[in-house]
């Protein structure tokens, strides 16, 4: 568990330049912006957890530039702990995007003399960070097999024919009986399903970063 928190150390060193005060109120002064030009904050604010997948690379880059790999076999961290380490990253990034998302809607809110509805804030944002997760699950394997810089275009590639593939798939279940099935779900089977296939891709996921990681020549 020591070594699996000093990942996530070196890994928040290595993302801290991108979380400074500055930064935070030009993000901040830009959702605001966004939120009065669309009319609408809720939906603005739900891309903020976004953000945080393009953070999760960050310390794939640093460790390809510094050579950290060989430096974790020095200091005796093992491969499996980088990887759980690197995961504890990304569900940490998305917390802390998750409460920059609702605090700075209630700001918002309160600035526009608007009511705050909870039950919508939380369920969009938690909605929005799990499909940062999501986005995030499907880069990490290959970033753990290829690096940073051979990755990021593997990456691009994957993800622009997942989007022609999803574009098929919700045309297939919006003319037949798929649709009919999801509608007949309750709320409560819905979440079920939902988390059910969350944690099944997310642990697919891991088990092929570490599968990758394990194999790869450092």
């Amino acid at each position: 568990m020591k070594a699996v928190e000093q990942i996530l150390h070196l890994d928040y060193l290595a993302i801290r330049p991108y979380f400074t005060l500055k930064n935070l109120l030009i993000f901040s002064l830009l959702f605001a912006f966004y939120a009065i030009i669309f009319g609408e904050i809720q939906i603005v604010v739900n891309m903020i957890p976004i953000l945080a997948a393009f953070h999760v690379s960050y310390p794939f880059l640093v460790a390809d530039d510094a050579g950290l790999d060989n430096l974790y076999i020095v200091f005796g961290i093992g491969k499996k702990s980088v990887v759980q380490g690197r995961y504890l990253t990304l569900l940490c990034l998305n917390l802390a995007a998750m409460i920059f998302a609702v605090l700075l809607y209630s700001l918002l809110k309160i600035i526009f003399s608007e009511p705050i509805d909870w039950q919508a804030s939380l369920t969009g944002v938690s909605m929005s960070a799990a499909a940062s997760i999501l986005f995030s699950c499907i880069q990490l394997p290959f970033l753990f097999k290829f690096g940073y810089k051979k990755a990021k275009q593997i990456v691009f590639m994957t993800f622009m024919g997942m989007w022609i593939a999803l574009y098929f798939v919700i045309n297939f279940i919006g003319h037949g009986p798929m649709l009919d099935w999801l509608l007949n779900l309750s709320q409560g089977q819905l979440i079920l399903l939902g988390s059910g296939i969350f944690l099944i891709i997310f642990y697919t996921s891991y088990r092929l970063s570490l599968w990758n990681y394990q194999h790869k020549d450092v």
